[in-house]
């Protein structure tokens, strides 16, 4: 196994390599990025609908008709996704920005609640605000959100491609007894 691993260097050294190309233009272009990651996921939920449509046409019961109306519903938003990316784009940020600023307000409260038990609570109550802050920032400026999102994919691409390159990289160094490259 480790002789196939280190013959095979190239494998996780190139597809480092790729990964820290895709986490620039990532980071370069953020609405392109989150485009084309939105076509893949209207591409999956295509998949996805008509494996559960398929499903309630094969099965019999009650329940086939909601896993024959859910692949439906799974199609119809994935054909949406495909016809207006940008607001599909818009439309999911401004759910994570809805959720941060639910979260965050919680947090906030809970940390205010824990006031007399601890000395500790600020710390929730100040991370609570920001996150509902940073919340309302992405309900109000959404394609903030979707750029915001795009570079810190393209930031874990960088690092993880960054990674495998290494890794690759040092498998080259350490063929097995014949192979080793000469000095």
């Amino acid at each position: 196994m480790f002789s196939f691993l280190s013959r095979s260097w190239w494998l996780p050294f190139a597809s480092g390599i790729a990964a820290i190309i895709f986490g620039l233009l990532a980071i370069i272009m953020p609405g392109t990025t989150i485009s084309l990651l939105l076509m893949l996921f209207a591409i999956f939920l295509i998949v996805q609908g008509a494996g559960l449509v398929w499903s309630a046409y094969k099965s019999e019961g009650p329940g086939s008709i909601a896993l024959g109306a859910t692949g439906v519903v799974l199609i119809v938003f994935a054909i949406w996704t495909l016809a207006a990316t940008d607001s599909a784009a818009e439309l999911l940020v401004t759910i994570m920005g809805i959720w941060a600023l639910a979260i965050g307000v919680a947090t906030a409260l809970a940390g205010y609640g824990i006031r007399n038990r601890t000395d500790q609570w600020t710390l929730p109550l100040i991370g609570g605000i920001i996150m509902a802050l940073a919340g309302i920032l992405v309900i109000i400026k959404p394609w903030t959100g979707v750029a915001a999102i795009a570079i810190t994919i393209g930031v874990g691409a960088i690092l993880w491609g960054g990674l495998m390159a290494s890794i690759g990289w040092s498998l080259k160094s350490i063929l097995p007894g014949d192979e080793a490259p000469r000095k």
